[in-house]
């Protein structure tokens, strides 16, 4: 089934307000650091996911909750960001790989 999104979405003023807020706060503009931010980012994500699970908490206590909130937005900032500095326009991105996925057989 395609994609029923709309070209020019919220996504794109998304990735550009990110931008300006990043060159506002004097934020590294400088892809290798971006990208290792994204990763240990990710890394601070997937410790909140992981650690109420190993002490037997599940689902996700509302406590949890808030702090995993915070790390995927840190996230989907830093991706952003990493996106903007390559030049690519992650909704343009997505549209296009939804396009092809659109086209695939996926096995069940």
């Amino acid at each position: 089934m395609p994609v029923s999104l709309k070209s020019g979405s919220k996504l794109k003023v998304i990735q550009k307000e990110i931008v300006r807020l990043r060159a506002e706060r004097n934020f590294s503009t400088d892809l290798m650091h971006i990208t290792l931010l994204l990763v240990e980012e990710m890394g601070e994500m997937l410790a909140q996911i992981r650690r109420p699970y190993i002490d037997g908490k599940e689902p996700l206590p509302k406590e949890d909750k808030s702090s995993l909130q915070h790390e995927i937005a840190d996230v989907f900032i830093l991706l952003n960001a990493l996106a903007a500095k390559v030049d690519v326009d992650l909704e343009d991105a997505w549209l296009s790989k939804e396009n092809f996925n659109d086209h695939r057989t996926w096995k069940k």
